[in-house]
């Protein structure tokens, strides 16, 4: 039987050239660095001399960087036609207008980022942009690097940062224009997703998703007199003030009891409670301390210790146009991060099919339209052995299997890693966890503000002394990306060895990766923007206005992100666009486009309803069709969750 080996290296012996020094061009090299790339930094005078045996070059920003150092006009490609240069400016061509050195501020101000504040709108304090546009620049760089290795060439990528930010801003942009859905967190709710402040001055997060969650505050706070009317207020407020009232009384609680009684106590009984500390606090803490150097990384790929053999010359996607076509994907991810991985390698030309139990319809219907483009779904009770049997039978002919659940679940089911490889050896295992894969920490119950709370990104970004969580799912969705950069580092590392293997990656790892750190080992803080009222709109200046009128400064609108579908360049440059869903009629969809010289990056079909490739996919893995009733009147197997059709209304 193969289980997982030591940490593979599966850029070692790759030459990265990193002209100039852009914080994104530096997180990208970092990236790459972590799988055992070299990466050198060049200016114009020695970008020559070190092209010669470079594999990979990045530039970033507004300019042409390498017209001057005389590689313009498509010498590059002439001169070096193995190499892959990746480009990552602040915007497509389609917008007008410099970033400088503001590129972080002027795309947060463009795609609705910065923060309300007394005053007006404030600039993020974290990196965004950058941190997403590294990632998203590292899984295009490695696909190419995967497609060479079959064409024998090199290509140019044009990686915009504003791209990689409309992958965050997924989920709220998209929606149905013609068919109204429910939005069940658009309503006052109980704050038990929440940080409070302890009697000891430290603050914590808690996080009671379910009557289970609160079950578990309840036994340990002494208060289990609260239960009819905490199961009540679960299902909604009537309004803010209710809200308030019982942030009120829940502060008064925590205020009790030092942080980490609270913590003890509540992760004992198996609930949610992360305390909010500093990014350095995090490091030197327990929890990455016991996970060791190795699991710091950003993602980690552990192949399998007995190789199989390598692949056939011609390769799964050898003459394609897309790096992963032909390589069969299995999806059992959750909520976002599993199944933003998956949607990332279909884009790449995965066939990726969707897996979700009959009775989990999706709670939050435009989540699901956003994750799930592209994808082919189907609905198995994994509780019944002939559900298991159908999910063995997929991955039989499966290449990669994502799954971001809690650690044990999927050992539980039969599916444990050493039956995984033993069944199908050259398969790569993408595990996703809130704390990682290690430490104390390792089964902890973990959300996107957990991960936010425990590295130090709420406290880097505090407002008035509290800690602040970031309102978008930015951990899930770096770490989706993450997960699609392990998946190609493995396959590369498959290519060569035969070996498949597990990916590990964390919300925890991607935002210690997008919080950063600099030479003192603090969180990176950017250059911002001041805003300023022009009218009746905000305004973004770098620079005087006086600069700006002279275009001597950068400027940009500030915009909120309910505004995006109206901006001109997002349309033009289709990074928002409609599509036609079967049943709901035209959808608006957030799309990160990127340019590469030999592929074009799939938008995929709309999302499938739950289920809607049930009865095909079993036709597929060759049950007759006597047999595809029988799994489908039994429940092993079901065409729509609960409710039918209506799951979206």
């Amino acid at each position: 039987m193969s289980d997982v080996g030591s940490a593979a290296r599966p850029l070692a012996g790759t030459r990265v050239v990193q002209l100039g020094t852009a914080l994104v061009a530096r997180r990208l090299g970092h990236l790459l660095t972590e799988q055992g790339a070299e990466v050198v930094l060049s200016d114009d005078q020695t970008l020559a001399q070190l092209l010669t045996d470079a594999d990979i070059l990045v530039t970033a920003g507004d300019e042409d960087h390498i017209a001057p150092a005389g590689f313009g006009g498509g010498r590059l490609a002439q001169l070096h036609p193995r190499l892959i240069h990746c480009h990552i400016p602040a915007f497509p061509s389609e917008r007008a207008g410099r970033a400088g050195a503001f590129a972080d501020a002027m795309v947060g101000a463009e795609l609705g980022l910065y923060r309300n504040g007394e005053g007006g709108p404030e600039p993020e304090p974290l990196a965004v942009p950058t941190g997403l546009a590294a990632i998203l620049g590292a899984i295009h760089v490695v696909a190419a690097l995967r497609l060479r290795g079959d064409h024998g060439t090199g290509q140019s990528l044009v990686v915009p940062m504003s791209s990689a930010t409309l992958i965050l801003l997924g989920q709220s942009l998209t929606r149905p224009l013609e068919t109204e859905v429910i939005d069940a967190y658009n309503r006052p709710r109980l704050p038990i997703y929440d940080v409070y402040r302890c009697s000891d001055g430290v603050w914590i997060l808690i996080h009671l998703p379910s009557p289970q969650f609160v079950d578990v505050l309840l036994k340990v706070s002494g208060r289990l007199s609260w239960r009819a009317e905490m199961m009540e207020a679960m299902d909604g407020l009537a309004d803010q003030s209710a809200v308030d009232a019982w942030r009120e009384r829940l502060a008064a609680l925590f205020a009790e009891r030092p942080a980490h009684e609270w913590e003890e106590r509540i992760t004992r009984e198996g609930g949610g409670c992360t305390p909010c500390l500093t990014a350095r606090e995090w490091r030197e803490g327990p929890q990455m301390t016991a996970a060791g150097r190795l699991r710091s990384a950003a993602v980690t790929v552990l192949p399998h210790s007995k190789p199989v053999g390598p692949r056939a010359a011609s390769g799964l996607h050898s003459g394609s146009d897309l790096p992963l076509r032909g390589i069969r994907v299995l999806d059992l991810g959750v909520v976002i991060a599993g199944p933003a991985c998956g949607r990332t390698l279909g884009e790449l030309g995965a066939d990726v099919v969707k897996v979700d139990p009959p009775n989990r319809p999706p709670r939050d219907v435009k989540t699901w339209l956003d994750v799930s483009r592209g994808k082919r779904s189907v609905l198995l009770d994994l509780k019944q052995s002939a559900g298991r049997e159908i999910l063995w039978r997929l991955l039989d002919q499966t290449d990669v299997l994502i799954e971001n659940f809690r650690a044990g679940k999927l050992d539980a089911l039969g599916f444990d890693r050493i039956a995984l490889a033993a069944r199908n050896p050259r398969l790569v295992h993408v595990s996703m966890r809130a704390f990682g894969h290690a430490g104390p920490w390792e089964k902890r119950p973990g959300w996107e503000h957990s991960a936010q709370a425990a590295t130090g990104m709420m406290l880097h970004r505090s407002k008035a002394g509290r800690p602040e969580p970031f309102q978008l799912p930015l951990c899930d969705y770096a770490t989706g990306l993450l997960g699609a950069l392990g998946v190609l580092l493995a396959l590369i590392e498959r290519d060569r060895t035969g070996c498949g293997g597990e990916v590990q990656c964390s919300l925890v790892q991607a935002a210690a990766f997008l919080l950063g750190t600099d030479e003192r080992d603090d969180p990176i803080v950017m250059p911002t923007l001041d805003a300023v009222r022009s009218g009746a709109a905000s305004i973004a200046l770098g620079g005087s206005s006086e600069d700006v009128q002279n275009s001597g400064g950068v400027w940009s609108p500030i915009r909120s992100l309910d505004q995006l579908s109206d901006v001109d360049w997002l349309a033009q440059s289709e990074g928002i666009i409609k599509m036609q869903h079967p049943r709901l009629g035209a959808v608006l969809q957030a799309i990160a486009r990127i340019k590469a010289g030999r592929y074009s990056p799939s938008i995929g079909r709309p999302a499938p309803d739950p289920g809607d490739d049930s009865a095909s996919l079993l036709s597929e893995l060759g049950y007759s069709p006597a047999e595809v009733d029988e799994l489908l009147r039994t429940g092993a197997a079901a065409e729509r969750p609960p409710g039918g059709a209506g799951w979206g209304n």
